[in-house]
């Protein structure tokens, strides 16, 4: 008699059960034309306010910083004298050495497109004013995915429609600041993280940590979406299933990367956690601000 051979061990399946039956496929290739016709219609609608310029104090942080980025690896700047131009939302250090007091996320990215733009007759520099059209744009279907998840398809398309309609994402659409960007990776990293704690698997860990990690890196805000991230992390967990911790652990771990990338740049760079730290803004974290104004955030 033939020894049966060993059958692999089934593939490890998030514990948050589906939400939603199955929709036929003439359904799903119908919902996708929809989206596909509403985010062109969005860009093209959008982009008849867009412009190549922006007078923003907030704006010139990320841009000259990522312009800083791209000409020396760094996204400081040293004036040659004291009667030189820097801008508002800049904080400078004991050597006369100015960062911007935001993340590196956003100028890193505009970095490697004023790098990639750079033999592009000049361009390059015109092209980073597209970088919040296309964020804001390409977050719309990571909206409608996240909620088709937990109610269909019909409100993933309503959904994605009251948040590329409303006044704040139109608004910030063409404003080349933090805004755009940090919402597509948060879309994006909260849709895998649904993702994975219904279906389980490293690939979707790997992207919901890395996705959330950099959003942090982008605006230190969504630094606090570690707390859905730890709770899934809990509610995910099969202790009997050692696989279930490396999953865990993936998610966490890659979160992490980027962000200690961020504090490390800090640390050596100003020599304080964020760049809020040297202006005290973040106090905004603090307890006590948080006792006092619990009502509006829980709204």
């Amino acid at each position: 008699m033939a020894t049966p051979s060993p059958q692999p061990a089934p593939a490890i399946r998030g514990t948050l059960p589906l939400m939603i039956e199955r929709e036929p496929i003439w359904q799903s290739v119908g919902f996708g034309i929809a989206v596909a016709v509403l985010l062109i219609f969005f860009w093209l609608f959008t982009h008849e306010f867009w412009t190549g310029a922006h007078p923003g104090v907030d704006e010139n942080g990320y841009l000259v910083g990522g312009k800083m980025l791209a000409d020396h690896f760094s996204t400081s700047q040293h004036p040659p004298d004291a009667y030189s131009f820097v801008g508002r939302m800049w904080v400078g250090n004991s050597t006369g050495t100015f960062f911007p007091k935001y993340p590196i996320g956003l100028p890193l990215i505009v970095a490697f497109v004023l790098k990639i733009g750079a033999g592009a007759d000049g361009y390059g520099g015109v092209w980073t004013y597209y970088l919040s059209p296309l964020f804001m744009t390409l977050a719309m279907p990571a909206i409608f995915l996240m909620i088709r998840q937990v109610a269909g398809s019909l409100a993933g398309l309503l959904g994605m429609v009251m948040v590329a309609g409303s006044p704040v994402a139109l608004g910030l659409t063409n404003d080349p600041n933090s805004h755009a960007t940090a919402l597509v990776f948060v879309a994006w990293g909260m849709f895998f993280l649904l993702a994975w704690w219904q279906r389980g698997s490293y690939w979707r860990a790997a992207l919901a940590g890395l996705f959330l990690g950099y959003a942090a890196t982008v605006r230190y805000s969504e630094g606090l979406l570690i707390i859905p991230l730890l709770l899934t992390a809990f509610f995910n967990l099969q202790p009997q299933r050692r696989q279930s911790w490396f999953q865990s652990a993936t998610l966490l771990g890659c979160w992490l990367v980027p962000v200690m990338i961020q504090i490390i740049f800090n640390l050596v760079a100003m020599g304080t956690l964020t760049g809020y730290d040297t202006t005290h803004e973040s106090t905004g974290f603090e307890l006590a601000n948080i006792a006092r104004n619990w009502d509006t955030m829980l709204r």
